[in-house]
């Protein structure tokens, strides 16, 4: 693909999931423009052109956190859930595939780990308000809930042979394990 056909196929959609994160115009709009420099010179890096999505969404997360510590900003982009975008990163098969991987280890979780997964990234409540609702400090359900994420990640790793960059980004996903039914 050229950079004119990323350009016509993503710039879009990633305006939208800048602006979502940055929540400034003219910020959003520099973003937009230096991944799209990162996107044409490093081009001919990309392994596989069918993760095309996934390499184009891997750089600009990359571009939003380097947004962020450059003005000394805190981002809860790199605390995200695995889950956030996947109907723009991956196929259907791939989507299937975690979603057999992840049903059983979420079902067998302790409750309270289900129950803070669950309403934190699936129910999408604010974790100050988790964190009142429970009774404890907002830093310790914070914390509990990385843990939680990392379990998960890790487990999906084990799970789908996922590739991740030195970033711990997913680039590829090879299940072989579940076999999903698409």
């Amino acid at each position: 693909m050229s950079t004119e056909q990323i350009w016509e196929t993503f710039s879009d959609r990633l305006r939208g999931y800048i602006l979502s994160k940055v929540k400034d115009d003219a910020q959003t709009d520099d973003i937009l423009q230096d991944v799209f420099v990162k996107i044409h010179m490093h081009k001919q890096n990309l392994r596989n052109p069918e993760r095309i999505s996934s390499w184009v969404y891997s750089i600009t997360r990359n571009a939003i956190n380097d947004y962020f510590r450059k003005n000394n900003y805190s981002s809860d982009i790199e605390a995200d859930s695995i889950a956030e975008n996947l109907d723009e990163m991956l196929s259907k098969t791939d989507i299937a595939c975690m979603h057999n991987c992840i049903r059983p280890f979420i079902e067998r979780m302790p409750e309270d780990e289900r129950s803070l997964l669950i309403n934190s990234d699936f129910r999408q409540v604010p974790q100050k308000e988790l964190a009142e609702q429970l009774g404890i400090p907002y830093s310790t359900l914070k914390s509990r809930v990385q843990r939680i994420r990392k379990k998960v990640k890790k487990t999906l790793v084990d799970c789908c042979n996922i590739q991740l960059n030195k970033n711990q980004e997913i680039v590829e996903i090879n299940c072989v394990k579940c076999n999903p039914v698409v």
